[in-house]
């Protein structure tokens, strides 16, 4: 389906099953995705920002219905990307802050749907989808806003 498309799938980091990943994608002759190693945190901005659309995905587990927390999650907001969160959560930024596309966990035709859905928009439509997470993190999550928040949380006054 996306190898149709003139789109490069870029994975990046390690994890327990990269190795079958690799086989995986030799043994189907896919020439559009490639893998990469992890790369330190200082490098991730500079790198996310050479992207066009971002993946955060995790397994189908019921722990996740209390909601996530992924640092990734904002790091990809902060980039001002459209994201494809594959992740069922009882807290869904990416649908509430509309920066992206949730899909269900694990099923990859949803993700590859996503996929070409984010391809196929214009480049304005997916700016104004990362600039949404972008705005979001900014008003929610800058150190000063949470630093205020906390300030506010533990200021009582005693009498």
């Amino acid at each position: 389906m996306v190898k149709d498309f003139p789109i490069q799938l870029l994975l990046i980091g390690k994890c327990p099953e990269k190795n079958k990943l690799i086989d995986f994608v030799k043994s189907r002759n896919y020439d559009n995705i490639t893998f990469m190693e992890a790369v330190a945190k200082h490098e991730i901005p500079e790198l996310l920002s050479l992207m066009d659309v971002l993946y955060i995905g995790l397994k189908n587990q019921s722990i996740f219905r209390f909601g996530i927390s992924p640092n990734k999650l904002l790091d990809y907001m902060m980039a001002g990307k459209p994201i494809i969160q594959s992740i069922n959560t009882g807290n869904d930024l990416v649908t509430d802050v509309g920066c992206g596309i949730t899909v269900e966990p694990e099923n990859s035709e949803a993700t590859a749907k996503a996929i070409i859905k984010l391809y196929k928009i214009t480049p304005e439509e997916r700016e104004n989808l990362g600039n949404s997470g972008y705005d979001y993190v900014l008003k929610n999550h800058d150190y000063k806003v949470l630093a205020e928040k906390f300030i506010s949380a533990v200021n009582f006054n005693i009498d």
